[in-house]
C-alpha cells in the first residue's frame, strides 16, 4: 500500500490469540504499532464526534480539545480548549458495546503515538475539518483534536545520534465509533 501512495485505514476485529483465545484487537493499537513502524507523518482518527472532549460532549460543561502537547516521556498536557478553560485531566466514558476502552484507549494510543514523533488529529467522520486533517490542513479555523508530538521529535530522530527509520509520506486514518 505506501509503496503505491496508498493510505492504509484499519479497524479492529476479533482475532486468534496463543494465550488469549478468541479476543478483540482494537484499532487504536493496530494504529499505534503500525505508526510505530512505518512512521507517517501523522495519524488522524476519525470519530462520530469533533475530538476529544473535556469529559464526554452530551454532558453540560463538556468543551473540545484543541490541542494537546505531549512530552519525550509520554506525558501529555491540554495547551487550548473551545471553552478557553485550563484543563488538568480528561473524564471519559465509555459505551457498554465498546470493549476495548473507548476514547481514553485511544488517547493512550495517540499519545503514545505524539510521543514517537508523529502528528496525530481526532475528528469528525465524514467532516470538512477531517478531510483536511487527512490533508495536512489543519488552519486556525480547524475543528478537531490535535495532539502534537514533543518539538524535537517533529522532524527528526527521537535520540540524537541514533538511527531511525525514514518518515514515510502518509497518514494513517482509522474510523470509529465513540458514544
Amino acid at each position: 500500500l505506501v509503496a503505491n501512495n496508498l493510505t492504509p485505514v484499519v479497524h479492529g476485529d476479533c482475532v486468534l490469540d496463543e494465550r488469549l483465545g478468541c479476543t478483540i484487537l482494537g484499532g487504536d493499537a493496530i494504529t499505534e504499532t503500525l505508526a510505530a513502524h512505518l512512521r507517517p507523518r501523522r495519524v488522524v482518527f476519525l470519530t462520530n464526534v469533533d475530538g476529544v472532549f473535556t469529559k464526554p460532549p452530551h454532558m453540560p460543561g463538556a468543551h473540545l480539545v484543541q490541542e494537546v502537547q505531549v512530552d519525550p516521556h509520554g506525558g501529555w498536557r491540554v495547551i487550548r480548549t473551545s471553552g478557553g478553560d485550563e484543563v488538568h485531566n480528561l473524564e471519559f466514558d465509555c459505551s457498554e458495546h465498546d470493549v476495548t476502552g473507548g476514547l481514553e484507549t485511544k488517547m493512550k494510543s495517540a499519545v503514545a503515538i505524539a510521543a514517537g514523533g508523529v502528528e496525530v488529529f481526532v475528528a469528525r467522520a465524514g467532516s470538512a475539518h477531517a478531510l483536511n486533517a487527512m490533508r495536512d490542513d489543519h488552519s486556525t479555523d480547524w475543528w478537531g483534536t490535535w495532539i502534537r508530538p514533543p518539538p524535537q521529535t517533529c522532524a527528526g530522530s527521537i535520540s540524537p545520534g541514533v538511527p531511525q527509520p525514514k518518515k514515510s509520506h502518509m497518514s494513517l486514518e482509522l474510523s470509529t465509533q465513540v458514544n
